[in-house]
């Protein structure tokens, strides 16, 4: 499953929030990797729909539960669009992690 492969890769920092097993993923069930951002909490939140990867999923960039980076938001929409049919959550956590290290660089 792509939460085990995940939490493989990124350890604590990824959350799979669900009720019921893991091996059985429950309809739009998030699943969250948080980031630290300006000394402040980020979360980009995934809804994962019962059809996914073959619909797109739902993505929420948020920073202490208040909408922020629409523009990262908007990217990683574009991606999910782009990756639609195929699992996709590992590449967009790759490119919330390029975009932020572009922004902390300007």
């Amino acid at each position: 499953m792509e939460v085990e492969v995940l939490r493989s890769i990124y350890g604590r920092a990824i959350y799979y929030h669900g009720s019921g097993r893991e091996d059985k993923q429950p309809v739009s069930q998030p699943v969250l990797y948080e980031m630290k951002l300006q000394q402040s909490e980020t979360k980009i939140v995934f809804t994962i729909p019962e059809k996914y990867p073959d619909v797109l999923l739902s993505i929420s960039v948020t920073q202490d539960n208040q909408p922020v980076y629409t523009e990262l938001e908007s990217l990683l929409f574009n991606v999910a669009h782009e990756s639609c049919g195929e699992v996709m959550i590992y590449n967009l956590i790759e490119e919330a992690k390029e975009w932020i290290k572009k922004l902390k660089l300007d």
